[in-house]
């Protein structure tokens, strides 16, 4: 289901800044800066929403996202982009001179496909203050793309801070999709230095400077919530990729599912569609952390014990494993937030869910999911035919 040029051109017609002050139907897409790992062996590219809702707002904005320049100090990375936008980062731990060379190699390269480019830069992504330039570069690709949008028209496009806390932005603006308007939220979703990531801002749950912003483009709204590109237990029911549509019946929209159970079926796009995997337990959510501090008070004590070098390199190798993967199962959002909104940060009654999952022999070649161009193209085939359906019904 690759999008051919024709195709991308009569898209670039039918997109572009709305002249409505309100969308109809909403659409949102996050990066959550270096949440590439969970417990359990649940890796994912969290940047695949964001990849897709960005290339929709992009073809609006006629905004080129590719990278014209990479600089890099002992202290900061700067990202610029062909459209016109730059950010800069400042991972904790500074930047060595062969780090910056390394992500030169990265100058025209799309920044849509943030994870992906960090990857190929660094080899993998770790959150948690593991690989603190990896996770910098790759929020630099992506706040210079909010730049860019934001450059193309300041008036129509908002970018807000995240919060007080966090180092990311977020943007709002309403597209026009062949007569529909579509309010649009991209969050980034990143802590400075390079840790985290934080997202208690991804999806469309409303508070904070998020809220009042999203209030100002119509929200709240019917909602598709675009998603990471996942390996997870589910691919073990997956002979190939697919895409998953989650909602909850009582705290979702389940129209918005239909909607996208629709237009994938049109599309021929392989699907799954489940009403059970929204989690809204905060209870059981904080229990992992729990269980995390319980796993670290072990290793604490049996090297507080041991004398011996290969016991104590292999304790720590554990420690780290635990941090670099397992961590980033509960330390991506608080336990009130997940209460209210589950883990793709949900407001309630408006939403449904667009992932893909990946096959079960995926991850024996590629380790880790990254988004590709095929992939984004279809997310955004499925995404766009899913708003029209949506706007009929409102």
């Amino acid at each position: 289901m690759i999008m051919k040029e024709e195709e991308r051109n009569i898209m670039r017609e039918e997109l572009a800044l709305s002249y409505e002050k309100h969308g109809i139907v909403g659409l949102t897409g996050h990066v959550g800066i270096a949440h590439a790992h969970g417990a359990n062996n649940y890796q994912q590219d969290d940047g695949g929403g964001f990849c897709a809702v960005g290339t929709i707002v992009s073809r609006a904005l006629n905004v080129d996202t590719r990278v014209r320049e990479i600089s890099c100090t002992t202290e900061k990375i700067t990202v610029k982009l062909m459209g016109g936008g730059s950010a800069s980062t400042m991972p904790r731990r500074r930047v060595t001179p062969q780090e910056a060379a390394m992500m030169k190699k990265a100058e025209g390269r799309d920044a849509l496909f943030s994870q992906g480019i960090a990857a190929d830069i660094f080899g993998r992504v770790y959150g948690q203050g593991v690989a603190e330039t990896a996770a910098c570069f790759q929020a630099a690709l992506a706040l210079s793309v909010l730049a860019s949008l934001k450059k193309a028209d300041p008036d129509k496009v908002f970018v807000v801070p995240e919060s007080e806390e966090n180092a990311g932005a977020i943007l709002g603006t309403v597209v026009d999709y062949d007569g529909i308007p579509v309010s649009v939220v991209m969050p980034v979703n990143f802590t400075g230095g390079g840790l985290g990531p934080d997202e208690d801002y991804e999806g469309n749950f409303m508070h904070g400077m998020k809220g009042e912003m999203m209030k100002k483009i119509g929200y709240p709204l019917p909602t598709i919530v675009a998603e990471s590109k996942v390996f997870s237990a589910l691919s073990e029911e997956c002979g190939h990729d697919r895409f998953l549509i989650r909602y909850s019946e009582d705290k979702g929209d389940p129209s918005v599912a239909r909607a996208l159970e629709e237009s994938c079926k049109e599309l021929a796009a392989p699907y799954f569609v489940r009403n059970d995997l929204l989690n809204y337990d905060a209870d059981s959510f904080q229990a992992l952390s729990s269980k995390f501090a319980e796993k670290l008070e072990k290793i604490a004590s049996e090297l507080r014990e041991t004398e011996i070098s290969s016991v104590k390199v292999r304790l720590v190798g554990e420690l780290a494993k635990l941090v670099s993967e397992d961590a980033a199962g509960f330390t991506y959002m608080s336990k009130s937030v997940f209460a209210e909104s589950s883990s793709p940060g949900l407001h309630p009654g408006t939403s449904a869910v667009l992932s893909m999952i990946v096959g079960k022999n995926y991850i024996k070649d590629h380790v880790i999911p990254v988004m590709t161009e095929s992939d984004r193209d279809d997310y955004v085939k499925v995404i766009l035919s899913s708003l029209k359906k949506i706007a009929q019904r409102t």
